[in-house]
């Protein structure tokens, strides 16, 4: 009897699991939980490449160069050597709004027979026939910032200050050289094109130079016009001129 028993529900079991019909692979997938959804993907521009392209520009030091004359009034120690033209050229780096660059001046100047004076001890000897010719070369460094800006990444227009400090050395034609430091400031205007690696342009600005004189440092007090009070002498020379560039550069 003990055998019976555990035989019959054996028998019994087995015909149960062969009654239950097999699972298919639909019915696995049926039941099975869905996968995750894919995320979509960012829809890439191309002009999305063209505004990364001009923020590392904007972004990055870039090699900046420039030719030009300048035109207007200049003092030596007071005199005006009338209307000069110098011509310049300049080498430096520009950072989005920046620029840092160091140029050099080439000018022929004349002073005016009566702002001559003879060699020191000899007063009533006639002065040098080129007495007054000669050249001025300047070299000096200059920073700019453009704090109005209007255009596309490709090209626009900008509003600039600018300053720098340098060194005026003169050599005469008669013979002599004389050095002297310098101060300049200026405020303009540029309008420029940017191609993929190129940047080019052109710019107008008014300069004003300060330097000292050497010929009445320890000058009287006086009024050198109409005056209620005198002082001493002006120390300065101060001239004006007119610049006009060319830009280029990548």
């Amino acid at each position: 009897m003990r055998l019976v028993v555990p035989l019959l529900l054996s028998l019994a079991f087995t015909q149960v699991a062969a009654a239950r019909p097999p699972m298919l692979d639909d019915d696995v997938d049926r039941y099975a939980k869905p996968p995750p959804p894919t995320p979509p993907t960012p829809t890439h521009l191309a002009h999305d490449d063209d505004h990364d392209d001009d923020r590392s520009e904007h972004a990055r030091w870039r090699l900046e160069g420039g030719f030009g004359a300048r035109f207007g009034s200049f003092l030596v120690n007071g005199t005006s050597v009338g209307t000069v033209t110098p011509g310049h050229v300049e080498a430096g780096l520009r950072k989005g709004r920046i620029l840092i660059d160091g140029e050099y001046q080439l000018m022929s100047l004349g002073l005016p027979p009566e702002a001559m004076t003879s060699p020191r001890g000899a007063a009533d000897a006639p002065l040098p026939a080129l007495a007054g010719r000669g050249l001025m070369h300047r070299v000096g460094a200059n920073a700019r910032y453009s704090f109005g800006r209007v255009g596309e990444h490709d090209g626009g227009a900008d509003l600039f200050v600018e300053g720098g400090f340098g060194l005026q050395h003169f050599r005469w034609d008669a013979g002599g050289v004389w050095t002297r430091p310098d101060l300049s400031l200026g405020l303009g205007g540029a309008l420029w094109g940017q191609g993929d690696h190129r940047h080019g342009g052109f710019a107008v600005a008014l300069r004003v130079n300060l330097a000292r004189r050497d010929d009445n440092t320890d000058g009287p007090i006086a009024c050198g016009g109409p005056c209620d009070q005198a002082t001493k002498p002006v120390g300065w020379d101060r001239s004006f001129l007119f610049d006009m560039t060319v830009m280029f550069g990548k």
